[in-house]
């Protein structure tokens, strides 16, 4: 018997050009990625697509360790540069992307600056938040480096609320 799944979570993208479609299809290296493979990026990459399972875009580290956005054309996204993030840590889960609750344009982008050279202050998560309407589909970063919340460590998760729209973002105390 087939089985219906949520799509959001159907692409990953990973270092090397490396990208893995998680649907029927079940298709592997797609060679979209533009995230560089390095040591330091493992916990500064999360993606989200839309309910169809098109992936709409993904999070990449540079060669300075600042996190980036990259719409699904492989471009950095409007404005999806300069986010506050750790730099020269290989520790992972420091990203995550989630969606509004009443709005399936716009999405959090979460990140955890730990060691910054950035000038943002250390140990603290921020959010950014992504409005896909805009450039024809391709987004826009509407609001970034928000303080969301202080003295963390770079461990983040989210489980969905039991109204099923909402989540709950768990972060570690420092």
């Amino acid at each position: 018997q087939n089985g219906n799944a949520q799509l959001e979570e159907a692409n990953w993208t990973m270092g090397d050009s490396l990208g893995i479609r998680w649907d029927s299809t079940a298709q592997s290296n797609l060679g979209y990625s533009t995230v560089n493979y390095n040591r330091w990026i493992n916990g500064k990459n999360a993606n989200i697509s839309d309910k169809t399972g098109k992936l709409l875009f993904y999070l990449n580290a540079d060669e300075l360790n600042k996190v980036k956005v990259m719409n699904n054309a492989h471009q950095i996204m409007d404005n999806g540069t300069d986010l506050l993030s750790s730099a020269g840590t290989d520790w992972g889960n420091g990203t995550l992307v989630l969606p509004f609750p009443n709005d399936s344009t716009k999405f959090y982008v979460f990140t955890i600056c730990i060691y910054c050279n950035n000038g943002a202050i250390a140990n603290n998560a921020y959010y950014h938040i992504v409005d896909m309407s805009l450039n024809n589909g391709l987004g826009k970063i509407i609001s970034k480096n928000n303080l969301f919340i202080q003295n963390v460590h770079q461990k983040i998760a989210a489980v969905k609320h039991s109204d099923g729209k909402k989540w709950w973002v768990i972060l570690h105390e420092k």
